[in-house]
């Protein structure tokens, strides 16, 4: 079973910081934010290739300037990518 995660409001994601790496705050349905030691923030989304099955990332652009509206794009782009789609041959 998959692992419920609680989506990030705007206080957590204002007040994350990273000190010697990388983290990644998790906001769920493979929607992520990235949090650099330099300051940025930079939202992504794990999704499956529709066509070859394969795990792939998007980068969705920086946390001031794309803010939690990316949440609801992400959902309908996850759910424009059925599983009849992905093995339909043309």
């Amino acid at each position: 079973m998959a692992r419920q995660t609680k989506p990030l409001n705007n206080t957590e994601v204002k007040n994350a910081k990273a000190i010697d790496r990388a983290i990644i705050l998790y906001d769920g349905d493979g929607l992520e934010l990235q949090i650099n030691p330099a300051g940025s923030k930079l939202w992504r989304l794990r999704y499956y290739r529709p066509f070859t099955g394969k795990r792939a990332m998007m980068s969705l652009g920086s946390y001031p300037s794309v803010s939690f509206s990316i949440r609801s794009a992400s959902t309908s782009c996850r759910c424009s990518w059925s599983p009849e789609q992905r093995y339909r041959s043309t």
